[in-house]
């Protein structure tokens, strides 16, 4: 032993020999004595500090540990390791005193056999540590006790283990106040077998299971505020476990009691009561962060999970910010008449909250009690059944179900119900609402028979189908639809038609809405799916939009799949791979967002078609007399390729690609622009490229006039790339891409095939790109000029009816009267082209006649 000051000791024990010392006396002073019998520091005075370590053999004192017990003598210090405490007494640490601090290091078992332990009994900031060592107690503990016992403190970190096997474990007893437990560490425990509830008055107390610590609570139950006020459960941080292997119970008693699981927390358990007497008000069951987790393993127990019990009243169970809750059992909101105003909130992306039993909001309720759960702002809520306002038995009021927000979802299994009013006893005045974009996920929507005032209101949300649906509002309009959304979901047998087969038609329809198909067709469906969606005056159950979303999609069937998109009608198909199968009629708009979609039969433009990062096929064709707007995507077109009418317009943007290919024997994909509208006209900024594929000639018809390269010298490069006449306004291509073994033919649109302006046409062209043995047709009354181009010959091209020697053709009959090939040098710099054909260049630059548009 050595002692640094008068009020400091540290004690070395060591072994002696081969044999284990059973009573070791050590010199003491007044304050301090430690033997084979007692662990006694601060029984008269205090402010001692007391080191102990024993080296080698376990050292055995079989008697209490007594920290700080006299009057007056608080503030000690007392670190133990390598020690083998058993107790055969109560042990206490700040026995009204208060500032005490115990730790019980690693290879330190303290074992309390039946006796018990207090921390801070009528005093205040006394602190057990267990920092790697065990202490173990099959007494009913009162932990922390007495009038004034207030701040006081256990932490078990480092890997340390406390160990209660009692009937009862009390933290809070008599009037103590702001005390705490806290589990902190990875392989820190707190294994606890008995019974634990608080049983003090002005409440304050923390439990804390952090940074992977684990509490294993075996009793018959685990209290949160059982009797006392403002009680808190805490599990946060990844890997932190709390299991409550029977019950958990909060608030029983008492008001404003919270459990929270954040910051990928883990609460496990049996069941869960909460606000369950008079008194058992304003509690909170917190489930928020990604990662954070409650399972509530009930097996199957009808009262798995229990909010507002008795006459429990505004309590809440809040699951947010990708917080996840499952529930194996039924989730009962309000189970009296005297519990009002409980409810459960999901809300936030990723938050879920998932049951394999019924929800059940009010039970046993006859008055007003306005009990409510809400799914909010993307979370998601899955039941087996949901009863609003009463159970199977029984009826409820004033109860309300809001699913609101985008990505919001709330849904029953596909077998199960939505059940409004009760069942065997009426409910009255019970809400569903969706609204903002929500989601309803439910194949059966019933208001019971007799009920009053039962509501399931749409506005602006989705009612979700997986199976033709059943829809009972016993009263015409009680349930109803405006401004939203009938979806299929999942199925081949969405119904366009609000016909009595799928009972669509008994929702009552205001407003502009829109039948989806979401990871679904209408393939199968019985009837036809021809269908016009457009705002109909006096009919509001006609669809207005047309929505074709996620994974795989496709409209139509045999027996008629014709889409009319109307005046005042949308057509939307967004995130999925789609097939129409149908003619297609668009006077409305039609929009591809991040879409593929293959269009089978015919596309006629009379709207405003706008594509944006998507891939459109036309195995058919496009009749454009609107306007059609890429940014960025790429047009596939088959079949008769796209034409553009007089009053069409088209928009390209930069990374947009119109891909014109031969798949159909005897019909080659054209661009046939014959558009009049060369203002608001804009193909600039995108690539025409045509791929041959069976060998058919491909026919571009030009719209443009022919202006010249510019006025005065063809290598004014400002006046290219600033004015630059004949690009800019005048049908203007960005890229002409002519794939290996294609073959295209440019005519001028209003010569051959529109009616005759009597001008040459002109195409003009940023790039000119022409694959291996590809041809360039360039017909009678048309000029083609481009600036860029890649390494191609003459044998590529042919001038029709104006054709020399360097062509193949007849001798000096090279005429820019009839037609011509031009490239318009921005920096004078040789090219294969310019080389092969520089003579030509001269010669056609000099007999060409510069063109004015008056």
């Amino acid at each position: 032993m050595q002692i640094h000051n008068v009020k400091t000791m540290w004690v070395l024990l060591f072994r002696i020999g081969v044999g284990v010392l059973s009573v070791l006396a050590l010199p003491v002073w007044a304050e301090v004595t430690i033997n084979a019998t007692t662990f006694t520091v601060g029984a008269t005075a205090g402010n001692n500090t007391v080191n102990t370590n024993w080296i080698g053999s376990a050292f055995t004192i079989t008697g209490p540990v007594l920290i700080g017990t006299g009057a007056g003598a608080g503030n000690n210090t007392v670190t133990v390791s390598n020690f083998v405490i058993t107790a055969n007494a109560a042990s206490l640490i700040g026995n009204g005193t208060s500032n005490n601090l115990v730790t019980v290091l690693t290879n330190t078992s303290w074992n309390l056999g039946a006796n018990t332990l207090a921390i801070g009994t009528s005093g205040t900031g006394n602190v057990l540590t267990i920092n790697g060592g065990t202490v173990a107690s099959s007494a009913s503990l009162n932990l922390f006790s007495g009038s004034t016992t207030k701040g006081n403190s256990l932490i078990i970190t480092n890997g340390g283990w406390f160990i209660t096997t009692g009937a009862l474990f009390r933290y809070a007893h008599s009037s103590s106040y702001s005390n705490s437990i806290t589990v902190t560490g990875v392989g820190s425990v707190w294994s606890n077998n008995a019974q634990t509830f608080d049983q003090g008055s002005l409440g304050g107390d923390r439990i804390t299971i952090a940074n992977g610590g684990l509490l294993v609570a075996g009793g018959s139950e685990f209290d949160i505020g059982f009797f006392t006020p403002d009680e808190r459960l805490t599990i946060t941080g990844t890997g932190s476990v709390a299991r409550i292997v029977n019950n958990l119970i909060v608030g029983q008693n008492a008001a404003s009691n919270a459990v929270v699981v954040a910051n990928g927390g883990k609460l496990v358990s049996s069941s869960v009561s909460m606000g369950g007497a008079a008194g058992g008000d304003w509690n909170t069951l917190m489930v928020t962060g990604s990662g954070s987790v409650f399972s509530n393993l009930a097996g199957g127990s009808t009262t798995a999970l229990r909010i507002g019990i008795a006459s429990g009243r505004s309590n809440s169970m809040v699951v947010s910010q990708g917080g996840f809750v499952y529930n194996d059992g039924d989730l009962t909101i309000g189970n009296n008449n005297a519990a009002f105003g409980n409810g459960v909130m999901v809300t936030g992306s990723g938050s879920v909250l998932t049951n394999t039993g019924s929800l059940i909001v009010g039970n046993f309720l006859t008055v007003p009690t306005y009990n409510f759960l809400t799914v909010s702002n993307g979370g998601r809520a899955f039941f087996g059944n949901a009863y609003v306002g009463g159970s199977a038995a029984n009826g409820a009021a004033n109860s309300l179900l809001t699913v609101t927000g985008t990505g919001s979802v709330f849904q029953v299994a596909s077998a199960g119900v939505l059940h409004l009013g009760g069942n065997l006893a009426a409910g009255t005045n019970n809400s569903v609402l969706v609204n903002h974009g929500g989601v309803l996920a439910a194949n059966t929507l019933t208001i019971r028979a007799g009920s009053t005032g039962n509501t399931i209101s749409n506005v602006g949300g989705v009612y979700q189908f997986s199976v033709a649906p059943t829809v009972t509002p016993v009263t015409p309009g009680n349930i109803a639809i405006t401004d939203g959304t009938i979806s299929f979901r999942a199925t081949a047998a969405g119904n366009v038609a609000t016909n009595a087969a799928n009972q669509i038609n008994n929702i009552r329809f205001a407003g502009a809405n829109t039948f989806m198909l979401d990871n679904a067709s209408n393939t199968t469906a019985a009837v036809s799916q021809t269908y016009r969606f457009d705002a109909i005056p006096g009919n509001p159950s006609n669809y207005v939009n047309l929505v074709l979303v996620n994974g795989t999609t496709a409209y139509g069937n045999a027996n008629g799949a014709n889409i009319t998109i109307g005046t005042g009608g949308l057509m939307l198909v967004s995130n999925t791979t789609a097939t129409i199968s149908g003619l297609v009629t668009n006077q409305g708009t039609l929009n591809l967002a991040g879409a593929r979609a293959t269009f089978q039969s015919r596309v006629y433009n009379n709207g405003t078609s706008t594509m944006l990062n998507s891939i459109g096929t036309f195995n058919s064709g496009v009749i454009n007399a609107g306007h059609w707007l890429t940014d960025p995507t790429t047009n596939v077109f088959a079949g008769f390729g796209y034409t553009n009418t007089t009053s069409g317009v088209i928009n390209m943007a930069a990374g947009d690609v119109y891909v014109f290919t031969n798949t159909q024997a005897g019909t080659p994909a054209n661009f046939i622009n014959v558009s009049t509208n060369q203002v608001a006209n804009n193909l600039l900024d995108g690539k025409v490229l045509f791929s041959g594929g069976l060998g058919l000639t491909q026919t571009v018809a030009v719209a443009g006039q022919d202006l010249g390269p510019a006025t005065g010298s063809a290598t004014n490069i400002a006046y290219m790339t600033s004015a630059r006449a004949g690009f800019v306004n005048n049908f203007a291509l960005g890229t002409l891409e002519i794939s290996n073994f294609s073959t295209v033919r440019v005519t001028d649109a209003f010569l051959n095939i529109g009616p005759n302006d009597f001008q040459m046409a002109g195409l003009y062209l940023e790039n000119l790109f022409m694959g291996t043995d590809s041809l360039l047709i360039i017909d009678t009354n048309v000029q083609v000029y481009f600036i860029n181009s890649n390494n191609w010959s003459l044998a590529n091209i042919r001038l029709v009816n104006n054709q020399s020697s360097l062509f193949g053709g007849d001798l000096g009959n090279y005429d820019n009267t009839i037609s011509g090939l031009h490239q318009v040098v921005v920096i004078p710099e040789p090219s294969v082209l310019l080389l092969s054909v520089a003579g030509l260049m001269i010669i056609s630059l000099a007999r060409r006649r510069t063109r004015q548009l008056t």
